[in-house]
């Protein structure tokens, strides 16, 4: 039993690290005006999407080795600052899991972010 245990470990090893080794992250402007400006923080590292049309949609592609793993958590902040209103930021963390899902969705809104 332990031996076959120890070969489901080492299989599931070795399937992840021949995986995809990037995923990526999708913004949808969900408002009705332009965003002009968007950081996106994944594990602390910093990312600028410019200028978002009304209801556009865009995209990050992210290396998994450009950002810090570290095996036990994982975090993607986002912070906009429209003209008019409050600062406006989304919040996605797993505790489960040091490992990101191959794909995140930011859907920004007028008042608030959705990090699904």
């Amino acid at each position: 039993m332990r031996t076959a245990f120890i070969l489901v470990i080492l299989l599931s090893v070795v399937l992840v690290s021949c995986g995809n080794q990037d995923f990526d992250i999708y913004i949808e402007n969900k408002r009705n005006k332009t965003t002009d400006s968007l950081l996106v923080y994944i594990q602390g590292k910093k990312f600028i999407v410019d200028h978002l049309e009304a209801n556009q949609r865009s995209s990050i592609k992210v290396k998994f080795s450009s950002i810090a793993l570290n095996g036990h958590d994982f975090k993607i902040e986002s912070v906009f600052m429209p003209k008019e209103g409050k600062l406006n930021k989304g919040f996605y963390y797993s505790d489960l899991s040091g490992t990101p899902n191959l794909k995140y969705t930011i859907e920004v809104y007028d008042s608030l972010t959705v990090i699904k």
